[in-house]
């Protein structure tokens, strides 16, 4: 907005929920406009601030909703001026670094040769459940950033599953199902959310499975009960197409099945099974016994 200009009068800048509600409208996949024609509205315009693009008021604009915890970074290289319209640019900000290269993103297109080869990786059932995750010795921790960088690594016998926090809400719901709705209309935009949302739905089938990632602040839900996030989940999973070609988690799911096909998932089964209380009570008394029995 240009100095000066007084926006307290505005109904649609002094109105509280008013610009929350117009920025998700914008990302309504059935209100995209080209964005040539956006920017030759805003370059007509006289309220731009001295060598701002359009892209750059958009998504300085747009940081604020996001589907996770954190508000995202705009970085000045986002704007590259190749956006077809505003939720390609939203989309933009998820994109990882090295996918910004066109010829990169062009060269995995024309690859066939599947990521993956095992067939369990290839449907919704990507990795175990998080309850069957914790009983073979993966511990959940939220973390920072953007939503798609999910981290999993070993350390010792267990391993540890590093997820940014994601608000399942009202806006982030119709965000997401945009997001899906843009990455499934073809095949030549980076399926991000769809791979987000298919992990997702592998690991929490359940009620107790949302009930670990919510204790570990990974999921965020205010609609009442864990049920509802699992149906919500469900809905937003139903019918999405992922290729193996196209799979942006491909290394994350590798390294978790690895490790739960692994004999440290299997030395940690029989414990995750034994509330934390009794196993601290039978190791207590194995070493009673040994104690005892030395001196018999």
């Amino acid at each position: 907005m240009q100095e000066g200009v007084d926006a307290t009068d505005n109904p649609i800048f002094s109105t509280r929920w008013m610009l929350p509600e117009i920025g998700v409208d914008l990302l309504m996949i059935e209100n995209q406009l080209p964005l040539f024609v956006l920017e030759k509205i805003f370059k007509a315009t006289e309220l731009k601030p001295n060598g701002t693009s359009f892209e750059e008021v958009a998504l300085e604009f747009f940081k604020s909703f996001h589907i996770g915890k954190e508000a995202m970074v705009i970085k000045k290289r986002r704007t590259g001026g190749h956006h077809k319209h505003l939720l390609d640019l939203f989309h933009s900000l998820y994109v990882p670094p090295k996918s910004s290269d066109s010829d990169a993103t062009e060269e995995r297109r024309r690859n066939k040769k599947p990521l993956m080869d095992r067939p369990s990786v290839r449907g919704k059932n990507w990795v175990p459940s998080a309850t069957v995750l914790k009983s073979s010795g993966v511990r959940f921790h939220a973390k920072e950033g953007n939503s798609l960088e999910i981290q999993f690594r070993r350390a010792g016998l267990s391993g540890g599953l590093r997820i940014p926090s994601i608000s399942i809400d009202e806006s982030s719901i119709i965000i997401l199902k945009n997001l899906l709705a843009y990455e499934q209309s073809s095949r030549r935009i980076e399926p991000l959310f769809t791979s987000l949302v298919l992990f997702f739905s592998s690991m929490a089938s359940v009620p107790d499975d949302i009930k670990l990632l919510r204790e570990a602040s990974i999921i965020l839900h205010e609609l009442g009960d864990d049920q509802m996030a699992i149906e919500v989940l469900k809905l937003l999973s139903k019918q999405l197409e992922c290729d193996v070609t196209d799979f942006s988690m491909k290394q994350q799911v590798e390294d978790i099945n690895a490790f739960c096909g692994s004999k440290k998932a299997k030395f940690w089964k029989p414990i995750g099974r034994i509330c934390p209380a009794r196993f601290i009570l039978l190791c207590l008394s194995i070493v009673l016994a040994v104690t005892v029995g030395r001196y018999d």
